[in-house]
């Protein structure tokens, strides 16, 4: 069934009427912007709608066709104060990353002490725009089975990539390209539209005339927006200024002597009184003086050693060495003697 679909939708490629896309209504302008320009002015000929106060700055998309903002610096993140209705517009702000102002947005970005920027941009390869505005009128026989978003951003993506496709090719080349976007486009057809609905989608979608259309109204952004400036520059805070210096004195300059006070009345003098003779004062008393330390006791000689002759004492010696030795002898020849005594005895 779905193959039946998407060769249904490549045999209805034909050329039909262009349907044009209309411009979105403007949302009523911002607050009255109290203008601080002591960091950066808008400036002459500024692309869009802008207000730069002391805290934020706030952009609104006056044109006929969004634009996306590219953001450096030091400025917060965006914060929208008026959002345009419909589903071109919210198309538009899901094509790329940067903030995208639908014609009528109103967004606000708030201010940091640092240098910042706002670039303002045509959208690139902005394609599913017109084919919002080209499906639109179908989106009552298509509620309540696929939102319209994803479909939108399928067929333009298939007429971004016939775009690169064609790019300096032959006229066989090129039939190439467009049956390898027909082939997308049904694809996606078939997998998200209904089937009492895929004729009228086809009708719309299927037809490179309407695809060299839709490429020229995304190129008609680019002429509105280059048509003014698209800069809007902060420039960084001024440091505080330095305390004021405090004034030194001039050299070789005192200070003023402060006056001396005024002299007071003289005091009237009393009768004379004879002054008490002082008491005496007594005399210090007699500080006693420190008991006498006794001496120590001189003292006592060692008794004088005893005069040792060493000729004496080596004679000495030898004698007792001697009588030792006499003493041994005779104990031996005494042990002899009893020994011969028994040995006879036995005998």
């Amino acid at each position: 069934m779905r193959a039946a679909r998407i060769g249904a939708c490549a045999v209805l490629v034909a050329a039909v009427v262009l349907g044009v896309p209309s411009g979105a209504a403007a949302d009523p302008a911002p607050e009255p912007c109290l203008v601080d320009g002591t960091r950066g002015v808008v400036p002459d000929g500024f692309v869009l709608d802008a207000c730069v106060e002391t805290g934020a700055i706030t952009l609104r998309n006056p044109l006929d066709v969004p634009v996306s903002v590219r953001v450096s610096g030091d400025l917060g993140a965006p914060e929208r104060r008026v959002t345009a209705g419909g589903a071109s517009a919210a198309v538009g702000r899901g094509t790329v990353d940067a903030p995208v102002l639908a014609p009528g947005d109103v967004v606000r970005w708030s201010r940091g002490p640092g240098a910042g920027e706002l670039v303002v941009d045509v959208l690139d390869r902005a394609f599913s725009l017109p084919v919002m505005s080209e499906l639109e009128p179908l989106a009552p026989r298509l509620a309540g089975h696929q939102d319209l978003t994803g479909l939108v951003a399928a067929v333009g993506s298939a007429v971004a990539a016939r775009t690169d496709c064609i790019e300096g090719r032959s006229v066989i080349e090129r039939v190439a390209c467009d049956l390898r976007a027909a082939d997308a486009i049904g694809t996606a057809v078939a997998g998200q539209v209904p089937a009492d609905a895929v004729p009228a989608v086809v009708d719309r979608v299927l037809d490179p005339a309407r695809w060299e259309a839709w490429i020229a109204a995304a190129a008609e952004a680019a002429p509105q927006v280059d048509a003014g400036q698209r800069r809007l520059v902060q420039t960084e805070a001024p440091p505080p200024p330095p305390p004021p210096p405090v004034a030194a004195p001039a050299p070789g300059s005192a200070p003023a002597p402060r006056p001396a006070p005024a002299p007071g009345p003289a005091p009237v003098p009393g009768p004379e009184r004879t002054a008490p003779a002082p008491s005496p004062v007594p005399g210090p008393l007699p500080v006693p003086l420190p008991a006498p330390v006794p001496l120590p006791a001189p003292p006592v000689p060692l008794p004088a050693p005893p005069r040792v002759d060493l000729r004496e004492e080596a004679e000495r010696w030898l004698r007792e060495l001697a009588e030792r030795a006499e003493r041994a002898r005779e104990a031996v020849r005494e042990e002899q003697k009893n020994h011969d005594r028994g040995g006879r005895g036995g005998r």
